[in-house]
């Protein structure tokens, strides 16, 4: 809709010769996940598995008992484990990844470098942070009485089995961090999930203000949120003991492997657990679903395989604001590539196993519009998605997401989608703040199809 509005909004589309364009644009990254291999992933002295793989299992007693082998298993220290999740738990595990991502997104709204926060609101977006972290930590570990905690039959949290994928994924964080999200936990708190999502909220929450964070703080803001009743009754004290923290702690160590991990959770992380939360949401409709981290030259990839119940089919959409929908027949596997060699490039490979496919489809009544006023988009099978995202601290900044998919139609069936958003910003002085604003945008949407390429293009000066 945004993109019906902007074109009736005074953009334009015109058509030009594809000319070498599809050539110099339309390359497939090489497949790097033959050549990886997984790596020790460590929380404190616990070793996590770098693989796991989640199997739909429709009795909820059953999916109990694998959920406990499974847990056996982890305090064992074992490399790949696997569990049966029934309807109820998977129901479950989607509603702790929503409240994962939430507190991320809370953390978002203080990155913004041209406009650092004031106390106030920087305390009161990192309350609420702690807030989504702890609704994690009771929807996993469980805690008696409390009144937000979904239990089996037998009194064991249904969010539990959403641990692993968390675990997994602070894991990695940590060592991108070189170890300090997690530095000076103890062996048991290191298995308390409670301790890992505080103290991994504030540690990177200080980052981004540039100060360091209390060694105690996590341990005493855990305490009083494991003690409250409901989480969200804490807020005031939480926002006044932040900021109180924030304004006499000392300045944060310059730290380029810190400032790597902050770029991930605010594009990298979210994105892929809003990926898992949405398969798993449709849950009757998978077999399995797997994740694995590996390693490649020190730098990580993550596949996740999906193994769709014959005769049905999973969908995927918006990931982004202009992301058509993408549908999983058969057997998948998603390769997220954080970081592509070379350009930056956060990249997703699609490949499709034997009787498996990808598909992405033009859904909906914006895309509809488009192919019938603008360009001929057309359905067809998805290879690639690349995302690159620049963000100085003033002038320039671009985000350019790139499509590539293949159409049944003869002849050349090589497809192209293109989304271009430059936007240039200034730093406006006020009597009391210092902030930025927008002075230009331009939008620009590239569809290639051979012969011709079409192009819709807005520009607005403010």
């Amino acid at each position: 809709m945004l993109l019906l509005t902007a074109m009736l909004g005074g953009g334009c589309v015109s058509r030009q010769d594809v000319g070498d364009d599809l050539n110099r644009g339309w390359y497939l990254d090489d497949n790097p996940w033959p050549r990886a291999r997984p790596k020790p992933l460590l929380i404190g002295r616990q070793r996590l598995p770098t693989r796991w793989t989640f199997r739909r299992e429709d009795s909820i007693v059953r999916s109990r008992a694998s959920i406990a082998r499974a847990a056996d298993k982890l305090k064992a220290g074992a490399d790949a484990i696997e569990m049966a999740i029934s309807p109820a738990h998977a129901d479950r595990v989607a509603k702790v990844l929503a409240d994962g991502r939430a507190a991320l997104e809370d953390l978002r709204r203080i990155a913004d470098p041209d406009r650092p926060p004031s106390p106030e609101v920087w305390a009161a977006a990192v309350a609420d942070a702690l807030i989504h972290g702890e609704i994690v930590a009771r929807s996993v570990a469980g805690d008696p009485g409390a009144p937000d905690t979904p239990t089996d039959p037998a009194g064991r949290p249904l969010g539990a089995s959403a641990g692993p994928v968390l675990e997994m994924v602070i894991g990695y964080l940590n060592e991108r961090a070189g170890g300090s999200l997690l530095a000076g936990m103890d062996a048991r708190g290191a298995g308390r999930i409670r301790q890992i999502v505080t103290q991994v909220l504030l540690r990177l929450a200080f980052a981004v203000a540039g100060k360091q964070p209390p060694d105690s703080l996590h341990v005493e803001i855990g305490s009083q949120l494991f003690r409250a009743r409901r989480p969200a009754e804490l807020r005031p004290w939480l926002r006044r003991r932040l900021r109180e923290e924030l304004l006499c702690a000392a300045p944060g160590l310059s730290d380029e492997k810190l400032r790597s991990v902050l770029r991930t959770v605010l594009t990298v992380a979210p994105a892929t657990l809003q990926m898992v939360e949405s398969l798993i949401r449709q849950w009757s409709n998978i077999c399995s679903l797997e994740m694995e981290l590996r390693y490649l030259d020190g730098d990580p990839l993550m596949a996740i395989t999906i193994e769709v119940v014959p005769r049905r089919t999973v969908r995927l959409a918006r990931l982004h604001m202009i992301q058509p929908t993408i549908l999983f027949r058969g057997r998948s596997r998603i390769i997220v590539i954080p970081e592509a060699p070379g350009t930056g490039e956060v990249a997703l490979l699609f490949e499709p196993a034997p009787r498996g496919a990808t598909e992405i489809r033009f859904d909906g009544l914006a895309y509809g519009a488009i192919r019938l006023m603008a360009m001929p988009l057309a359905d067809g099978t998805l290879r690639e998605i690349r995302m690159l995202h620049t963000d100085p601290c003033r002038g320039r900044r671009t985000l350019t997401v790139t499509m590539l998919m293949e159409t049944p139609a003869g002849g050349d069936r090589r497809r192209m989608l293109v989304f271009h958003d430059v936007r240039d910003v200034h730093i406006v002085r006020d009597a009391f703040e210092v902030r930025t604003a927008e002075s230009a945008r331009d939008l620009t949407l590239n569809y290639l199809a051979p012969p011709r390429r079409y192009t819709f293009r807005r520009k607005s000066v403010r």
